[in-house]
């Protein structure tokens, strides 16, 4: 049988003798996880391990597998905090970068604005992948509502990008000069000004949030 190892310490399972390695996961994921930990890392012998990747390991009779399970896990405090910290940090001057290339292209410095506004695409990219895995670690309380609705307004962050990330692929794709300059200084430097303030103050709350739940458990 196979041997599970998590943060460096072998965990017992008691499982039925047909048991997969699905079935050990869940079992050592409802061991390990609360509201206050998360998985971070899952190795099988030493390869990486996708939950839901489809391949048909996860159906394997979990005796007969002849190796180790290893899984890593993270405080979730922790790890949100300095995921927003960072995202804090990414959007601190993004807002004014933004209004510089509005005024580069505005000016006739158009190589320049073209060259800064394809680099702060992928920018938005990975804050919208910051919001998503905070989102996706994060539980939701249906009994505390001012905690939901912090949730709710970090959530509604990614959907206001839908529309301006569109528009902006078009405009560049047709070299559109004047509207460039428009979305960057009307559409992205005031969503760049929201999403910092939306994560600074999610931020205040989450580490609220963890106190009052750990006064309340003690």
């Amino acid at each position: 049988m196979g041997r599970v190892i998590v943060d460096g310490a072998e965990v017992a399972l008691h499982l039925p003798p047909d048991a997969t390695l699905e079935n050990a996961f869940a079992n050592v994921r409802d061991q390990v996880c609360n509201e206050r930990r998360v998985i971070t890392h899952m190795s099988l012998n030493g390869q990486p391990l996708n939950w839901g990747d489809g391949t048909s390991v996860w159906s394997d009779t979990f005796q007969d597998i002849h190796g180790t399970l290893e899984l890593r896990t993270d405080d979730t405090l922790s790890m949100c905090s300095r995921t927003l910290s960072a995202m804090s940090q990414l959007l601190e001057n993004l807002a004014q970068v933004h209004r510089d290339v509005a005024k580069a292209i505005r000016n006739g410095d158009t190589r320049q604005g073209l060259a800064t506004a394809s680099q702060l695409m992928p920018q938005w990219e990975q804050l919208m992948a910051g919001v998503n895995g905070v989102l996706q670690i994060l539980p939701v309380n249906q009994d505390d509502g001012a905690w939901r609705e912090k949730i709710e307004s970090l959530a509604a962050l990614g959907p206001k990008m839908t529309e301006p990330l569109s528009e902006f692929r078009m405009a560049a794709g047709d070299r559109d000069l004047i509207l460039l300059a428009d979305l960057m200084d009307f559409e992205f430097a005031p969503l760049a000004d929201e999403w910092l303030s939306t994560c600074r103050s999610f931020h205040e709350a989450l580490t609220q949030h963890f106190r009052d739940n750990t006064e309340g458990h003690e």
